[in-house]
């Protein structure tokens, strides 16, 4: 755990030989799990990947207002607060096991009607589903982005692949990438892999990134009473400007957290 706090730390200070080393380090004795593992929920620590977690207790848990109170949009309780957005869909390829756990919600009764569920995270029956913190897919990912930015491609694409042929893809070929081109793949396969777990902002920050969003544009057909159908737009993202009205822009203030008010007030050393 310790040597995976240090690669994200390597990682993020651009030390790409000590972010390769100590990520190589902290995923020993953690293999990446088989296709069959990922629609098990995410959410035990058993799971061979989990380099550090969170477990739960149903007496320390407190429901609706839980990690997967808010992420788990399979069950009938809590805010499934959470949806994906079909633009992030569309980076999976087919055979991608990760693409199989999208499903439009097109029950016209429910709440989620229109929504695109994604069952990444999936709680527990007794709703103590234990939050994940650190795996070694990560690590694995960090080992191949320092390698690519040290130009070391083919030990790059090496390490990528360890990661895409557990999920279903084709083995990606050495020469086939420029520097540049593999980098983006790499990014690209952070956000695949990694989405919920706690990478995306900081991603931002240290590649020097803006948000991206655009309106959803997907359709699917939904059957009528009469017999007929009509077509409905898949819902997406409907914040697509910073809260001022905005454009989104890299290194807003909007990407960092805010100093709580009681830490202020109670602070006589932080100035407002």
């Amino acid at each position: 755990m310790v040597n995976g706090l240090a690669a994200r730390t390597f990682l993020a200070q651009e030390n790409w030989d000590s972010a390769a080393a100590r990520a190589v380090l902290a995923r020993q004795s953690y293999p990446i799990m088989e296709a069959s593992e990922y629609s098990k929920g995410f959410s035990d620590v058993s799971n061979v990947e989990w380099i550090w977690g969170h477990p739960q207790a149903t007496d320390q848990n407190l429901g609706g207002a839980s990690f997967f109170g808010y992420i788990d949009v399979t069950p009938t309780t809590g805010y499934r607060s959470i949806m994906a957005d079909p633009n992030f869909k569309a980076i999976f390829t087919d055979g991608d096991i990760r693409k199989n756990l999208f499903r439009i919600n097109t029950d016209t009764t429910n709440a989620l009607f229109g929504w695109l569920q994604y069952t990444k995270f999936v709680n527990k029956a007794d709703q103590s589903g234990h939050i994940p913190l650190m795996r070694s897919s990560e690590q694995l990912l960090i080992e191949a982005e320092a390698k690519a930015r040290l130009n070391k491609l083919a030990d790059a694409i090496t390490a990528l692949n360890g990661l895409r042929s557990k999920r279903g893809l084709s083995t990606l070929t050495s020469g086939t990438f420029t520097q540049p081109q593999l980098i983006d793949e790499i990014i690209r396969e952070r956000r695949r892999e990694l989405w919920g777990e706690g990478f995306a902002l900081s991603d931002l920050l240290r590649l020097q990134r803006a948000v991206v969003r655009t309106a959803s544009a997907e359709k699917f057909t939904v059957n009528t009473a009469n017999g007929g159908s009509r077509q409905e737009t898949v819902k997406g993202h409907h914040q697509l400007k910073f809260p001022d009205k905005t454009d989104f822009v890299v290194n807003s203030n909007y990407y960092l957290f805010s100093i709580p008010f009681n830490e202020i007030n109670s602070n006589p050393h932080i100035n407002d």
